[in-house]
């Protein structure tokens, strides 16, 4: 008995050893994937504007779609199923729409966010964006006389500006 229990437990340590091995091969393929593919390429341009319930989704549509086609989970074999899944107008290539979007509304944004703070910008005045130089200055009008000399401006007042 004492035996049984741990043969069962050594096959259970075996197998999640075998797991692990089988995780970390498929993400060395997606990152291989995403490094050396087009395809791999654009979507990795794209997860950032999914959600990671939605990057875990298409991982899982690769996933199980390379084992139901009983293919090594390879870099080739994922480039070649994100692609027909892509194309086949599933649940990936609504997913990949939504990060296009989710893109675009977001660079839409941040254009306008941009010339908005660009707008508030030139509405304020320079004495509020540079005061001390603004101050320097006037103050170096009132010593001027009507014809410009330099040795009218005095020393303090042109060592702040």
């Amino acid at each position: 008995m004492v035996k049984e229990v741990f043969t069962e437990a050594v096959a259970a340590e075996q197998q999640e050893q075998e797991l692990e091995k089988d995780a970390n091969r498929r993400l060395q393929a997606i990152l291989e994937w995403r490094e050396n593919y087009a395809n791999g390429a654009l979507y990795s341009e794209l997860r950032n504007y999914l959600s990671e319930s939605q990057q875990d989704e298409i991982y899982d549509c690769i996933r199980l779609s390379l084992t139901a086609r009983q293919l090594q989970f390879n870099p080739m074999n994922v480039a070649f199923v994100f692609d027909a899944l892509l194309n086949a107008g599933g649940r990936l290539a609504t997913l990949i729409e939504i990060a296009h979007r989710n893109k675009a509304d977001r660079s839409g944004r941040t254009a306008q966010a941009e010339a908005a703070a660009l707008e508030a910008e030139r509405q304020v005045p320079v004495e509020v964006i540079i005061p001390r130089a603004t101050a320097a200055f006037r103050r170096a009008q009132l010593w001027l006389p009507a014809r410009t000399s330099s040795s009218a401006i005095p020393l303090a007042v042109l060592s702040s500006i």
